[in-house]
């Protein structure tokens, strides 16, 4: 990290930054950059796709994403930026060398704080430690593995 000055750096490394493209005298467009890690972009790009899964829960990324969209931002841009961001905490990270804190991010997003239905859901201990005594029980009833067949 520290051959990075920047998170801009570590951004264009990765390889989503954008860039001018020129054609004879106009430069009216911008697209993205060829430069950077081929690996990285792809690593980054899937990482964007798969938070806005339906069936991913809801982040601070889904909504900035949603908020370009309803700004009519085309949803392939929409998703460079959204690849751009994780980059960008993703270097915030790995510079400070702490966990991801969504709360502090979404408050500088300037996004509301998560409230119970956007929360991942969490099974209580009770539940997890019945599930584990039952995983135990069938072990010691059939330890060597095998499945009976219960008509039933």
């Amino acid at each position: 990290m520290r051959r990075f000055n920047d998170h801009r750096a570590f951004k264009r490394y990765l390889g989503w930054t954008p860039e001018v493209a020129k054609s004879g005298s106009s430069t009216d467009k911008s697209k993205l950059a060829r430069s950077g890690v081929r690996i990285a972009r792809g690593a980054l790009g899937q990482m964007a796709l798969i938070l806005l899964a339906p069936s991913v829960r809801n982040t601070a990324f889904r909504e900035d994403y949603q908020r370009m969209i309803e700004r009519h931002v085309r949803p392939a841009t929409a998703v460079g930026h959204l690849a751009g961001k994780l980059s960008t905490v993703l270097y915030g990270m790995l510079r400070t060398m702490t966990p991801y804190d969504e709360a502090k991010h979404r408050r500088e997003m300037g996004l509301p704080p998560l409230n119970d239905a956007n929360r991942p859901a969490e099974a209580p201990l009770e539940i997890e430690m019945d599930l584990v005594d039952q995983i135990e029980l069938q072990d010691e009833q059939d330890p060597d593995g095998a499945v009976s067949a219960d008509p039933a």
